[in-house]
C-alpha cells in the first residue's frame, strides 16, 4: 500500500489536509486517499487491533482515560454507539459504509431474537401485557415488563451477535468494539484508565426515542398492548455506555464527524 504512494500524492494530501485544519472544515477524501489513509496508520500496528505506535497521542476521555484503538476503529464506533440500528448511511465513506453495516447487522440479529422466542414484536407485545396485568407481588409495571420482555429478547440477541463471525469481525476490527467471552460485558471497548490500567467500557443496548417506562405507561393509560412494542423495536434501540460514562460516546461521535482530518 504504501510503497505504491508518490511523493507527489503524499505532498498532495497533507496540502488539503493542512487547509482543511486550517479552514476547521471536514475533508471528504477519495476513496484512493481513504484506503492509503488507513494503509499508513495500520503499517504502525504491532497486530491486529493494536494502537499504532506512529500515533501522537489516544484519544484521551475524562475520567475514562484513553480509548485504546486506532482512529479508523474510533470514526466507525462513533458512527455505530448511540446510533439508531436502522439508520443506515447510503454514504461512500469509508468508515460510514462499514458502521452502516455493523447495525444493519445488529438489527437482523435483534429481530432474529424476537423471531426465536415470541414470533413477532407485536405477539411478544401482547404476551407481555397479559403477563404485567396478571402478575402479582410488588414488582412494578416496568420491572415486569423488562423482565419478561426486553431482558430475554437481550439475552437471546447477544448470543446471535457471539456466534455471528462477519458480525464479531467487524465490531472487534473495524471498530474497536470487543465481545466478551463468558463473565463481564457482553459488548465493550478497551480503555487506559488515569492509573495506566487496562479497563473495559460495557456497552448494552438502551432505548433511544421512547424509554422503557413511558412505554409501559402509554400501555397501561391507552389499555393497547401495542405501546410495548417500541421496547423491543430496533428502530428505538441503539448501543450505549452506562450512564456515567455517557462522554465516551459523545467525544467518539465528535471524533467521527472530524475523520480522517483529526489528530
Amino acid at each position: 500500500m504504501l510503497s505504491s504512494v508518490t511523493d507527489e500524492q503524499l505532498a498532495r494530501l497533507r496540502l488539503r489536509i493542512s487547509q482543511a485544519r486550517a479552514t476547521q472544515k471536514v475533508l471528504t477524501v477519495a476513496d484512493d486517499e481513504a484506503r492509503f489513509w488507513e494503509g499508513f496508520e495500520g503499517a504502525f500496528r504491532e497486530f491486529a487491533g493494536a494502537v499504532p505506535r506512529g500515533r501522537a497521542a489516544r484519544l484521551a476521555i475524562p475520567p475514562v482515560g484513553e480509548i485504546m484503538a486506532t482512529s479508523a476503529q474510533e470514526a466507525v464506533a462513533g458512527r455505530v454507539l448511540g446510533r439508531i440500528f436502522s439508520q443506515i448511511g447510503g454514504s461512500t465513506n469509508t468508515a460510514q459504509q462499514t458502521a452502516s453495516r455493523i447495525r444493519q447487522l445488529l438489527e437482523t440479529r435483534w429481530n432474529q431474537a424476537i423471531a426465536e422466542l415470541r414470533g413477532s414484536m407485536d405477539t411478544a407485545a401482547r404476551q407481555a401485557y397479559d403477563a404485567m396485568l396478571s402478575a402479582e407481588g410488588r414488582q412494578s409495571a416496568g420491572e415486569i415488563i423488562r423482565k419478561i420482555l426486553f431482558d430475554p429478547i437481550r439475552k437471546a440477541a447477544v448470543t446471535r451477535i457471539k456466534n455471528d463471525p462477519e458480525l464479531v469481525r467487524l465490531l472487534e476490527t473495524e471498530a474497536g468494539i470487543f465481545v466478551g467471552a463468558g463473565g463481564g460485558p457482553s459488548l465493550y471497548l478497551k480503555a487506559l484508565n488515569q492509573e495506566n490500567r487496562l479497563i473495559k467500557i460495557g456497552l448494552d443496548f438502551d432505548h433511544a426515542e421512547t424509554a422503557l417506562a413511558n412505554a409501559v405507561r402509554a400501555a397501561v393509560d391507552t389499555r393497547d398492548y401495542r405501546q410495548l412494542m417500541s421496547i423491543i423495536d430496533p428502530a428505538n434501540l441503539q448501543l450505549l455506555t452506562a450512564r456515567e460514562t455517557r462522554n465516551v460516546i459523545e467525544t467518539l461521535r465528535r471524533y467521527a464527524e472530524m475523520w480522517p482530518i483529526a489528530p
